[in-house]
């Protein structure tokens, strides 16, 4: 008797399981979420190429999903729930688990400003961070009261952050994967690791930067690890100048006035001689409200991120300079881009850094310095246009957009060789080096 029961209550389950699947796959009526009417995507030879087709439908399918809003709405009254406790006044956690090691975010095409384009196109860039824990620690800068916490993405005054947690084994596959690299290049190229801090190292309380998430060590580590690659010393600089505006509020990212100084210390390391920041051009975008704030958008609390926007100030290289993006090593067509984008539409405004986290993008410069190739991931966005003052070439490389299915292959030895790199550097962030998955990553461009 008892297991007749079971079994009914197992086909019912299944039985509602494949309704709901069969209902989210065969819904053709409009759908309309907060970002409009939600359109199904239609595949096309070019789309399924890239792999663009499945990351379209994977989105259209989780935004129609039946009952989404409904779900998303009782998602924020319960939340809702922790802006009455003592959190309000003092300091939130959320437990976000990230995934920024798996893809980034690119400026579609539509916005970007020019057409995809043949190689004889040439186009001038315009000028202009468990269980809730109480301590009593001060919080810092403009911030007092109790600090609770748990998860990893904290909430203290107007700013949020993530707090990262050091994986002894994670940051070891990343520093071997690093070295790998640095070896398969060979000795004729010289490989930089440029790995930088996080806004949680100098703006939570004590705890929330000591022992397993203290950056510092974290980052040392993974220099003491690598072979072959000459370590640059960003924390030190960026430590000194804390009182400047280095990091994002509402942003996981630093600005770029945070990269320039990383830019300083590459240019020490690299035998360079750096300007003076007051020297550049540049140009600010008013308001910006970042990935923090759409990482909290289920919690009531981050209304105060939105109420209290960063701004972004951007600056221009001095040398000039074209710049295109491609979808593979095999550098076809391409997407005219300016390296510093000044009329982003979309709300995420640091997409004005060569047009966001692209496979390929190749920087043609005046300068008369040689060729160098960035791995990066979205943090080195914001760096690389500084490097055109420096190089004539700058190949800049996001390894996630060689990772996957329907993803290009790529060979970086070859392809370094073939474009006569000089120099490689390594940007990289402690979320990405105490991760085991973007290790894997970075191993997969040595075949």
């Amino acid at each position: 008797m008892l297991k007749k029961l079971y079994l009914f209550l197992l086909c019912t389950l299944l039985a509602v399981m494949l309704a709901f699947g069969i209902s989210s796959l065969t819904d053709v009526d409009p759908t309309v979420t907060e970002s409009g009417i939600v359109k199904k995507p239609t595949a096309t030879a070019e789309s399924v190429l890239r792999g663009e087709f499945t990351t379209q439908w994977e989105k259209y399918y989780a935004d129609t999903f039946p009952g989404r809003q409904a779900m998303i709405a009782l998602n924020r009254t319960l939340n809702g729930f922790y802006y009455f406790s003592p959190m309000k006044e003092t300091m939130l956690v959320l437990d976000h688990r990230g995934g920024a090691e798996q893809g980034g975010e690119r400026l579609p095409e539509d916005e970007i400003g020019f057409p995809l384009i043949d190689d004889s196109t040439v186009i001038e860039e315009p000028t202009d961070p468990e269980s809730w824990i109480d301590t009593s620690e001060e919080l810092p800068q403009e911030n007092t009261g109790t600090v609770q916490r748990a998860g990893n993405v904290v909430i203290i005054g107007t700013r949020a952050m993530e707090v990262p947690y050091m994986n002894a084994s994670a940051v070891q596959s990343y520093a071997a994967a690093v070295s790998r690299i640095a070896a398969a290049l060979g000795p004729d190229v010289r490989t930089f690791s440029v790995i930088t801090p996080n806004g949680a190292q100098f703006y939570t309380p004590e705890s929330m930067h000591t022992g397993a998430s203290d950056q510092q060590v974290l980052i040392q580590t993974a220099y003491n690890a690598m072979s072959g690659v000459i370590p640059v010393d960003v924390y030190g600089r960026i430590e000194r100048h804390t009182d400047e505006y280095l990091f994002f509020r509402t942003d996981h990212h630093w600005t770029q006035l945070g990269a320039y100084y990383a830019y300083v210390s590459f240019c020490q390391a690299a035998g360079f001689e750096a300007d003076e920041i007051e020297t550049y051009e540049s140009g600010t975008y008013d308001t910006f409200v970042g990935s923090m704030y759409a990482f909290t958008s289920g919690y009531s609390q981050s209304q105060i991120l939105k109420d209290n926007p960063d701004s972004l100030t951007y600056y221009f290289p001095k040398s000039s300079t074209t710049a295109r993006y491609y979808y593979s090593t095999a550098l076809s067509g391409g997407v005219t881009i300016p390296v510093i984008n000044t009329n982003v539409q979309s709300s995420n405004k640091y997409l004005c850094f060569i047009s966001g986290d692209t496979p390929v993008c190749i920087i043609e410069s005046s300068a008369p310095g040689g060729v160098c190739m960035v791995i990066k991931n979205s943090y080195g966005n914001a760096f690389v246009p500084f490097l055109a003052d420096q190089y004539s070439k700058i190949i800049a490389i996001d390894p996630r957009e060689f990772y996957g299915e329907g993803k290009p292959y790529i060979d970086l030895a070859s392809f370094a060789a073939e474009q006569g790199v000089n120099d490689l550097i390594v940007v990289d962030y402690p979320f990405m080096v105490s991760n085991g998955y973007y290790a894997n990553i970075l191993n997969n461009l040595i075949k």
